[in-house]
Formats: structure tokens, C-alpha cells, sequence
């Protein structure tokens, strides 16, 4: 048998990782965004690093993005709307193996009332997020737990 070489895992949210560096774009367009390194957990929300750095910002609403929506949006997701957050999950800006895990995703998303958008209601009024973080909470026992959009 050949020798088999052991590589060395890299994660991917590492900048020498599978995933690559950071997108200069974020950098770009959102210069006081903070890379925090994992030590490989799944769940962004399991690393302690990560959730002292979304709490030293002080805000309560979360816009969540990943590669695969039923894992890397999913689990942080859930688990930050349990730490007491308003999250909006970009159902566009991630994707799942398969059409039947984005719907269960969807599904899951409404039970535990993480909102679902898209990367224009963000991107087409800039003042959504600060719209969003500043809006009341409205809700009652009789109201619909969707978002409405402001003009």
C-alpha cells in the first residue's frame, strides 16, 4: 500500500480554511465587522468567543446568513432567539443539500418565531436593520408574528 500523507484539517471558518478568507466585500462595506475565530464548532453559538462578541455590541436584533441554512443559520439561530435575540434569518444568501431540508428549515424557522427575509429587504432600504432594532415590539397574543415591510 501507498503511504497516505496526513493532512492537516484547517476549518472552514479559519482564513487559511476550506471556506478561504473572509470576503474583502464585508470588509468593504461594513468595515467595523469583526472576525472572530472558532475553534471549529458547527454552531457559531457554541463558541464562547463568538456570542461574548454579539453581546459586547449591545444589539438585540440578529441578521443571520451561512453556507447551509438547516445547520449554520439553523442552530445559531435558534439558539441566539433563546438568549433573548430578534433574528432575521437571509434565506437567499444561504442554501441546504436538498429542496425538502429548506422547507423543514422554513418550518422550524416559524415555530420558533426566527423570521425569514431576503437579501433585498435589506439591501433595497438601508435603514431596514435600524428600522427593525428601533420598532417596538407590537406583537400580541392575537397578532401575526410576520414582518411587515414600512415604505
Amino acid at each position: 500500500m501507498p503511504p497516505t500523507r496526513k493532512r492537516r484539517r484547517r476549518d472552514a471558518d479559519e482564513p487559511a480554511g476550506t471556506n478561504g478568507p473572509l470576503m474583502p466585500e464585508i470588509h468593504c462595506d461594513a468595515p467595523h465587522a469583526v472576525y472572530v475565530p472558532r475553534k471549529g464548532e458547527v454552531n457559531a453559538w457554541d463558541s464562547d468567543a463568538f456570542v461574548a462578541e454579539v453581546r459586547s455590541t449591545g444589539r438585540k436584533t440578529l441578521v443571520m446568513a451561512g453556507v447551509w441554512t438547516s445547520v449554520c443559520v439553523m442552530f445559531p439561530a435558534l439558539d441566539s432567539l433563546a438568549a433573548g435575540h430578534d433574528v432575521y434569518a437571509v434565506l437567499d444568501a444561504s442554501r441546504d443539500l436538498s429542496e425538502m431540508a429548506s422547507r423543514i428549515s422554513l418550518a422550524r424557522f416559524g415555530q420558533g418565531d426566527v423570521k425569514p427575509t431576503l437579501t433585498t429587504h435589506w439591501c433595497r432600504n438601508s435603514t431596514a436593520a435600524g428600522r427593525a432594532r428601533k420598532r417596538p415590539n407590537r406583537r400580541s397574543s392575537t397578532a401575526s408574528s410576520r414582518p411587515t415591510m414600512q415604505r
